[in-house]
């Protein structure tokens, strides 16, 4: 009985038994991965320096100046430092009255 058992499994293959075929897969879909990130990241970096270095100033020309000057016209003014420790200081004084009531 039990020789028949046995003569059944020899056939398999040694690697199922032991676990190597999961271990074989893991590593070579980590190596997939890592390959996949690395190419991944090489393009990318490779087209950010085909474009060129960034005009920052440029850009921040474009982009904040003309909301600046909109705001202006419109009667809008930034808070000074000041104004905005009044106003924080306000919101504390009536949290602290609304929680001693």
């Amino acid at each position: 009985m039990f020789k028949s058992f046995f003569k059944r499994f020899q056939g398999q293959k040694k690697k199922q038994k032991d676990g190597t075929d999961s271990r074989r897969w893991f590593l070579k879909g980590t190596a997939v991965f890592g390959t996949a990130a690395i190419a991944a990241i090489s393009l990318a970096r490779s087209v950010n320096l085909k474009r060129g270095p960034a005009d920052l100033q440029q850009a921040y020309e474009d982009d904040v100046l003309p909301g600046d000057r909109i705001l202006k016209e419109r009667g809008f003014e930034e808070v000074s430092k000041e104004e905005t420790d009044a106003m924080v200081q306000m919101f504390v004084n009536d949290y602290d009255k609304k929680r001693q009531a």
